[in-house]
């Protein structure tokens, strides 16, 4: 059974492709059908009416983050299979269900792999894994997936909240980057806060300020008269020497049309899991040039 990497499926088409009715009628999260498991997110869970139940489903580079369901624990039989490689894991992924009152199609994100779990979750159990087919040079469908963060104030699922593991400090990188945080608490807590303090700065500078991060390739969207603004925005607890963007904020930037600012909040402090603080450096018409980018990773083809 194969499926087009990057491609979108209804759950009518996917369950004509497998011969499964289940599939069809099913608006369950995750189905077993034969040696496989089918994980369906919607990543984008703001619009949901019971926001204690909103799950934490997310990309972090080629590793998955995802909340069971909330009546599973680790040891539950169907997690275990999961847990021991038992069964083929396929993952189908949209940022949003609807747009513009239209259901939308998931994508396919390929194969996924146990790699952990937080030991202190339970009902739901937040499980990493690691994605097997993870596309370096993705499609544009694929991209807006991997890029996707739980946009700002979203409420965490209640158990997994409670349980989030202390910060000390966000690791800081003696070259003055951005570094990595090994804390996915403490990178969200960041990102957030540093979305805040953006918006907070272009609304005092009189324009009024769309939060597109969930949907597009750029943070911000900023109107002020006549005038049309992209912000893509980057918080760090380093000097802000160096910051990492995507190839994809990199295109964006480079589009002709309407201006770019890069805003980056530095020198960050994480204490807690809870941001605070930062220098905001404001790069205005961020045009971001070959010279200036650092390659951190390269698709090698075996010959």
């Amino acid at each position: 059974m194969e499926f087009t990497h990057g491609a979108p499926y209804t759950r009518t088409s996917l369950g004509e492709v497998i011969n499964d009715d289940r599939i069809k009628t099913s608006r369950e999260g995750i189905i077993s059908s034969g040696n496989n498991i089918f994980l369906f997110v919607t990543l984008d869970k703001t619009k949901q009416l019971n926001t204690k139940l909103q799950y934490n489903d997310f990309f972090e580079s080629d590793l998955f983050h995802w909340d069971s369901q909330t009546t599973q624990t680790i040891n539950t039989p169907r997690i275990q299979k999961i847990v021991k490689g038992e069964v083929q894991i396929l993952l189908f992924a949209r940022v949003h269900e609807k747009t513009k009152s239209k259901t939308n199609p998931f994508i396919y994100c390929g194969r996924l792999s146990y790699k952990s779990h937080n030991p202190d979750t339970s009902k739901p159990v937040h499980i990493i894994f690691t994605c097997l087919d993870y596309a370096d040079e993705p499609n544009a469908q694929l991209a807006k997936i991997y890029d996707w963060i739980p946009a700002r104030d979203q409420p965490r699922t209640a158990n997994y909240q409670a349980v989030t593991p202390r910060v000390k400090a966000v690791n800081k990188s003696a070259s003055g980057g951005q570094g990595y945080s090994r804390d996915q608490a403490a990178k969200v807590a960041t990102e957030l806060h540093a979305m805040r303090a953006a918006i907070d700065f272009y609304e005092k500078l009189g324009y009024e300020v769309v939060d597109t991060s969930s949907n597009e390739s750029f943070d911000l969207l900023c109107a002020k008269g006549n005038e049309v603004l992209k912000v893509e925005v980057k918080g760090t607890a380093s000097l802000g020497k160096q910051v990492l963007v995507t190839a994809n904020e990199v295109k964006e930037a480079r589009m002709s049309g309407v201006k770019t600012d890069l805003f980056i909040l530095h020198s960050i402090k994480v204490i807690e899991s809870k941001a605070a603080g930062g220098i905001i450096n404001r790069i205005e018409c961020w045009n971001p040039s070959d010279d200036s980018l650092v390659p951190t990773m390269f698709k090698h083809s075996i010959s």
